[in-house]
């Protein structure tokens, strides 16, 4: 068998077969194909990112302030690797004076995951009565 016989390779819409070029997802804040990046794995797309102080945390600023780097906090954003599926991240954020205490991890949901997260923080917040 040749490689002329061979089937053309499957494709998504927003990958290119160049291995020079590369096509962002809709959502990149980038959505400019990274052509710097010359890494495949720097070649990858992230979606604006969303951030909750924890007001409650130790270190936590006063009520009210706008989020300053290194506050304890919970992110969310859009996340694709190259030729991966997209995930959501969730960013976990907390410093402490006991070094073995500092948490600073991604944790990668599915879209479904993310969902069940959101549906069950809006259902134990509701039972609170969304008390601040």
């Amino acid at each position: 068998m040749s490689v002329n016989s061979l089937p053309a390779p499957v494709v998504t819409p927003e990958v290119s077969t160049s291995s020079t070029s590369y096509v962002c997802a809709s959502w990149c804040t980038d959505r400019d194909g990274h052509p710097d990046y010359v890494l495949r794995d720097d070649q990858a797309c992230w979606g604006p990112e969303y951030i909750t102080v924890l007001g409650l945390d130790e270190h936590a600023p006063a009520v009210g302030r706008p989020y300053e780097y290194g506050q304890p906090h919970l992110s969310v954003f859009a996340h694709r690797r190259w030729h991966q599926l997209p995930t959501i991240r969730l960013h976990a954020y907390r410093e402490s004076s006991t070094e073995h205490l500092c948490v600073d991890h991604d944790f990668h949901l599915t879209a479904d995951e993310a969902l069940h997260l959101a549906a069950a923080l809006i259902d134990v917040a509701t039972m609170l009565g969304g008390a601040r």
